[in-house]
């Protein structure tokens, strides 16, 4: 095998996974909170603007989640009951510190999902990379953190 980054793993090979109390069926909700740098091209909806440097158009719809979504999925999800496997930009503790706090208030598990979703993390040497995620995962450790269960959202 040419990967040597893990070990093969055939899932015929693979113990049978039990889940608890005799389940079925297990989900999760992964999702995703992320920022993007208003002065770097990335992901288009509409390409006519994409070459301009701040792109209004394209950056709005990027924009919407920090400033509207995030606060509705907040919402569904606690209608529901439902804790987020939230994978996080860490650039998000830093300009919206709000979505981190309500985040910790609902007792959400942050998966590191890199600095921000501007940076392209291809091309970095070994050290470079070890370099940038060990950065990315000290912020989301060092955000602040209120405790679980103070009152706000489910247990």
């Amino acid at each position: 095998m040419e990967n040597q980054l893990y070990d093969y793993s055939p899932l015929i090979r693979r113990p049978r996974l039990e889940l608890p109390n005799g389940a079925r069926l297990a989900f999760w909700i992964g999702l995703n909170v992320e920022h993007y740098e208003v002065d770097k091209p990335s992901t288009s909806l509409f390409p006519g603007t994409a070459m301009l440097q701040p792109d209004p158009l394209n950056y709005g719809w990027r924009d919407y989640g920090p400033r509207v979504g995030i606060w509705r999925m907040m919402d569904l999800l606690d209608r529901y009951g439902i804790r987020a496997s939230v994978l996080l930009n860490s650039d998000v503790c830093t300009f919206y510190p709000d979505i981190i706090e309500e985040g910790n208030k609902r007792d959400w598990a942050w998966l590191a999902h890199g600095k921000n979703n501007s940076i392209l993390q291809t091309g970095m040497s070994l050290e470079e990379e070890r370099r940038y995620l060990s950065e990315v995962v000290k912020t989301i450790e060092e955000a602040p953190v209120s405790s679980p269960g103070d009152g706000w959202g489910p247990p």
